[in-house]
């Protein structure tokens, strides 16, 4: 989704859907750098996924989750029926466990459709 180092508490990463019209968003998958006892503080704990007809918005909330203090890869299923993302998607990390939140990966899965904008 994007470079670990660009998730920080309170500040969007927003990017540009460029494969596809829109994704049917079903899971959402994470992996933090620190955890199972090393510096579990550098953990995310509470992010968003949402999606805007532009890079501006409108927002509108797609899935929200609880990051474990793990390394160990972790999926969040989104309920069926969620919003759709279409046009441009922004990722927030409201909260840590107490410091920074440091992310090796995270990547989106669902069921692209129609061709790129």
């Amino acid at each position: 989704v994007a470079q670990a180092s660009s998730l920080k508490v309170g500040t969007p990463v927003v990017f540009a859907l460029t494969q596809a019209r829109g994704l049917c968003l079903e899971s959402v998958t994470l992996c933090n750098q620190y955890g199972d006892g090393q510096c579990d503080r550098d953990c995310p704990k509470h992010m968003e996924v949402y999606t805007a007809p532009a890079a501006t918005g409108p927002w509108t909330s797609v899935v929200t989750f609880t990051s474990a203090q793990t390394r160990r890869q972790q999926t969040f299923t989104v309920t069926p029926g969620a919003p759709t993302l279409g046009g441009f998607v922004q990722v927030v990390v409201h909260d840590t466990y107490g410091r920074g939140a440091c992310v090796t990966s995270m990547s989106l899965q669902g069921t692209a459709w129609g061709p790129a904008a």
